[in-house]
């Protein structure tokens, strides 16, 4: 089944703008609150299109394996980023086509909700990295690391060795799965650090390790929506 012409391939304070405002594009992550029985459940899945002022197309959300059965008429609060805000919105399931498509088809959003989200905010990770710096060879030198806190623009650095000067740029590497935890995202980006200074070494562990804080440079849009959703997940 061919999708209709009309549909568009989507082109601390809470506002409500129009569905376009939120500049979503085909594949956004999305997460569905769906109450049963006064219940709550969280499913995840993204965006195919949507007409606009009819409806919308999302993937079938799958959980252990399996696809969910969304039923005609159920009411689902919407969520997800739009690269700077968090939205949300109500709809109705208005039908599910398992095969051979996947999809379920909802109501379009009479009103949205966003909230403007802060890239200062942090979350503790443990996540190994690369970082490579240019060496005497001019070839880059890769230099394995941990990021141990991680936000929309930067992030904190332990390394065993010394990877830069301050204000120095370098390129960082590394990998965090999507909203939902299906998908991997990788992020290949420079780097400029922001502070550095060697961190102490404890009586368990007597190795030397240095500490950067580095501000991400030019992240790809679909990389800053993805440490957006990891983030306000976490």
């Amino acid at each position: 089944m061919d999708l209709p012409s009309q549909m568009n391939p989507i082109s601390d304070k809470h506002t409500t703008p129009g569905f376009e405002d939120m500049n979503l594009e085909v594949g956004t992550k999305l997460q569905l609150l769906l109450q049963r029985n006064e219940k709550q459940f969280k499913y995840f899945t993204s965006l195919i299109g949507y007409v606009m002022g009819e409806y919308l197309l999302v993937r079938i959300p799958v959980e252990n394996g399996s696809p969910v059965a969304l039923e005609a008429g159920e009411k689902l609060v919407v969520k997800g980023f739009s690269g700077i805000c968090v939205f949300s919105f109500d709809c109705l399931v208005k039908k599910q086509l398992p095969s051979p498509f996947a999809f379920v088809q909802l109501s379009f959003p009479l009103t949205v909700q966003s909230t403007a989200f802060r890239a200062a905010v942090r979350v503790r990770v443990s996540i190994p990295a690369q970082v490579y710096t240019a060496g005497t060879d001019n070839k880059e030198h890769a230099i394995p690391v941990t990021l141990t806190n991680l936000s929309a623009d930067g992030a904190l650095i332990e390394a065993k060795e010394n990877i830069g000067d301050l204000h120095n740029m370098v390129r960082l590497s590394f990998a965090f799965l999507a909203l939902g935890g299906e998908d991997e995202i990788r992020v290949d980006t420079k780097a400029t650090i922001r502070n550095a200074k060697p961190k102490k070494a404890t009586a368990a562990d007597e190795t030397r390790v240095f500490v950067y804080g580095v501000q991400f440079e030019r992240l790809e849009r679909s990389q800053q929506a993805g440490l957006q959703n990891f983030i306000h997940k976490n």
